[in-house]
């Protein structure tokens, strides 16, 4: 079939299908004389599938396809193809900062790549899987490959516990996510898809939110960025595919929204710890965003594609610089020159480090399907007064009723007394905890760190995980039932549960009363 019929088969389809070009059949004028323009709904109905039939089965015969439902969901994705690359078009046309992280994207990563080779960094390429498609005709999508830096010159996990502690941390987070909303409807739709309240808002506020399911089980813990002419949202790196789908697919034809994913064409840094504000005030003609605020990424007088966002995405003050990749590779080698001896590198494996010392959920272990963002004490990040969302019902019963059954905490197991090798062997274990005389079970531990952490309990094996019970669950003994050689049962770890720097745990904390 020639590709000049392949073209004018798509656009056939795409007037006779709903789908397509979002092109509805209300806006299609019937042709001269024909009888389809004075019949009822119903019989214009009919006639499109009449006609939608005859040409898919002509079209099958033309292309050698098995059947018509192949022909409609290879010429499908060749409209929403079209479609994307028409949403692309309209984002460069309004001169948004984040057209630039859709051009020269994979040259430019891997030129920010390899400058910071030259500081020691460990680059590696991962693969994160595509999310099962929505529907079983539809045809799943193409996994996400990104490089990333899990680590810098050698780096002990105390020395990153110190200078988050003390000094300043840069880590550089690049392969994660990010989508862009665009359109006049951009403020309601994201708004009745996420915990925060988004419609209000002006360009240059910052709101952490969550998205979740439709039973208010959590999806991601994400970064909103509002622009001048989108919404910037910034999410994991093993959720963005999922996010993007789910967004797409809500968009309905007459919605004045669009959604494009631009992770490939996203740098972002990370700079955090008690010296973070003096590192990033070395930047010359930095401007820095007050609370839940965000700035222009201006650097030496010249104006990047990029932004400044106050907070680091953890309990300890800092910033996060977002840029396009062709602007990374520069705020990297500035970031390289205002960095003092107390400044430490790392990627992702020292932000799991951070991360799990603090207390901050991550997407695919503390954040899945079998938790809600209350229980993982993400309050701060749940509006009760927004109205309707994604979700909400749940999150107002919950509330309403006192239902937070369980909470996220960390648990520290005794080095010299745990009878554990190590952490890694804790990983996944039950938890245990003697109630009313009995043995119950409580929970389950999510994350570990991989090396002993010296906290006030002495040296500890720091770990992650949810127990059933209200607040009082603090500071209470614990235990943990690890798994023997053959898989079954061993004898029981004795641990005490402590609170994390992160957590957020009631009302008074929630959105609603974050910022005033």
């Amino acid at each position: 079939m020639s590709s000049t019929a392949k073209v004018a088969a798509v656009l056939l389809l795409s007037t006779t299908m709903t789908c397509g070009f979002n092109l509805p059949w209300g806006s299609v004028k019937p042709w001269a004389g024909s009888a389809v323009g004075a019949r009822g709904d119903s019989c214009r109905r009919e006639e499109r599938v009449r006609l939608r039939g005859r040409f898919c089965h002509a079209l099958a015969c033309r292309m050698g396809a098995s059947d018509n439902g192949e022909v409609i969901t290879s010429l499908a994705a060749i409209a929403d193809m079209e479609r994307k690359k028409q949403q692309e078009e309209e984002l460069r046309n309004s001169d948004s900062i984040m057209w630039e992280c859709l051009k020269g994207t994979l040259q430019s990563k891997q030129e920010l790549r390899e400058e910071q080779r030259k500081h020691g960094a460990d680059v590696a390429s991962c693969t994160y899987p595509a999310p099962e498609p929505l529907m079983k005709f539809m045809k799943k999508g193409k996994d996400r490959v990104a490089d990333v830096i899990s680590s810098f010159a050698p780096v002990t996990q105390e020395q990153v516990i110190e200078a988050f502690s003390s000094g300043a941390l840069l880590a550089d987070l690049s392969h994660w996510g990010g989508l862009v909303v665009t359109g006049e409807d951009r403020y309601k739709f994201v708004s009745g898809l996420c915990t925060n309240r988004v419609v209000g808002l002006k360009p240059g506020d910052v709101r952490p939110a969550c998205f979740l399911s439709k039973v208010g089980r959590t999806v991601d813990l994400t970064t909103l960025a509002v622009l001048s002419d989108s919404i910037l949202i910034l999410c994991s790196p093993n959720r963005v595919l999922q996010l993007f789908q789910d967004l797409d697919a809500l968009i309905f034809p007459k919605d004045k929204v669009k959604c494009l994913d631009i992770s490939d064409g996203l740098a972002r840094f990370h700079i955090l710890g008690p010296k973070a504000e003096e590192l990033i005030s070395r930047m010359k003609d930095l401007k820095l965003p007050g609370p839940f605020r965000s700035s222009p990424l201006v650097l030496d007088g010249r104006s990047m594609n990029g932004l400044v966002l106050q907070g680091a995405g953890c309990s300890a003050a800092g910033y996060t610089l977002v840029a396009s990749a062709g602007d990374g590779k520069v705020l990297w080698e500035e970031l390289m020159r205002v960095a003092g001896p107390e400044v430490v590198c790392v990627g992702q494996t020292g932000w799991e480090v951070v991360r799990t010392v603090d207390g901050v959920p991550a997407a695919g272990a503390e954040l899945t399907l079998d938790y809600n963002p209350l229980e993982a004490g993400l309050w701060s990040t749940v509006s009760f007064d927004k109205g309707c969302y994604i979700g909400q019902e749940s999150m107002a019963r919950l509330k309403t009723y006192d239902g937070v059954k369980q909470n996220l905490w960390a648990i520290h197991f005794p080095v010299d007394s745990s009878g554990v090798d190590n952490s890694v062997a804790l990983l996944g274990a039950k938890l245990f905890a003697e109630r009313e005389g009995q043995a119950r079970s409580v929970g389950s531990i999510t994350s570990v760190l991989p090396e002993p952490l010296h906290t006030e309990d002495g040296q500890v094996f720091h770990c992650l995980g949810y127990v059933k019970g209200g607040l009082e669950t603090k500071d209470t003994t614990i235990f943990a039932e690890l798994a023997d050689d053959d898989g079954g049962s061993s004898e029981r770890r004795k641990g005490v549960v402590r609170n994390i720097p992160f957590a957020t745990r009631t009302v008074q904390q929630s959105a609603d009363n974050l910022v005033s």
